[in-house]
């Protein structure tokens, strides 16, 4: 009996062991999630290193960027929780997936997904987004909700070709993803589809718009000063890379040379500097500057 004991008292202390493994585990693996209120009645939410903004209104809320379905249910249940409300109004920042896709989550309960015109065909190319809109717009849209109202800009191409800037007027809240991330080099470097004029074209639009809280899809808060930060980084390494080039250098010398001292502190600066320099170098040469 006493060496059955034992043995049982082994096998449940190793299925202690196990289950306390597996519990942690699982909380490294858990995401990242939180939400902040930025003014008034919006807030911002966070999914690991995605980000998504939303305003409670007395007869819903209105989110934009659902990022995923897992982050969806997250959400879903926090709002029921701390507001005693369901979205009703979801917006698409743009096309791409880990931004726009997770909608399915609210399903029960919204009543419109609002998108820029040519959104659907490019989230007919991307599997991560599963619900289409069902209403489009080009230029501007005001959405009502509860006596509350959102403005939805389309800022042009630079990105994609639908990418929207949500605002919120009243708290002068502007929630901008991907073509500017905060004080963080461009993701990877320079892609090279990227069209670097246009996009500086469009970082000048967005500058010229009247916030004073400005909300990125990816790394945090930030300012307006980062914003000009960032389009002063394309233009000096585009005016950089150009003179290189019309010395003869070649990419290694000119990712010897170019050093932008000033950006050091930004997230990336030492993995994707040396890929922005190469890939500007590409967009010069696809687009034949001399």
């Amino acid at each position: 009996m006493a060496f059955h004991g034992s043995r049982l008292v082994i096998a449940v202390l190793a299925a202690a062991m196990l289950l306390g493994s597996a519990g942690l585990g699982t909380a490294q693996d858990a995401p990242i999630r939180s939400i902040e209120r930025l003014a008034g009645d919006v807030y911002y939410f966070r999914n690991d290193n995605h980000y998504g903004v939303f305003m409670v209104t007395p007869e819903g809320v209105i989110l934009a960027d659902p990022i995923t379905a897992d982050a969806g249910e997250w959400l879903k249940g926090q709002i029921a929780e701390r507001f005693n409300q369901v979205v009703k109004i979801i917006i698409y920042s743009h096309h791409d997936g880990d931004h726009s896709g997770g909608a399915e989550a609210y399903e029960d309960t919204v009543e419109q997904i609002i998108a820029q015109e040519n959104a659907p065909a490019g989230i007919l190319l991307d599997d991560r987004v599963s619900v289409m809109p069902t209403r489009t717009f080009s230029g501007r849209l005001d959405v009502t909700l509860g006596g509350k109202t959102v403005e939805l800009i389309e800022v042009g191409p630079g990105h994609t070709d639908s990418l929207i800037a949500v605002r919120f007027p009243e708290e002068r809240i502007l929630f901008v993803v991907d073509i500017f991330s905060g004080r963080r080099l461009p993701f990877n470097g320079i892609a090279a589809n990227f069209d670097v004029d246009t996009a500086v074209g469009t970082l000048r639009h967005i500058e010229k718009m009247d916030f004073a809280i400005l909300a990125p899809g990816h790394t945090g808060l930030s300012n307006i000063a980062d914003l000009v930060a960032y389009r002063t980084f394309l233009e000096n390494v585009r005016a950089q890379v150009l003179q290189y080039r019309r010395e003869g250098k070649t990419v290694a010398e000119m990712q010897k040379l170019i050093t932008m001292p000033a950006y050091q502190a930004w997230l990336n600066y030492e993995a994707w500097l040396p890929p922005t320099i190469e890939g500007m170098n590409a967009y010069l040469e696809r687009i034949g500057a001399r």
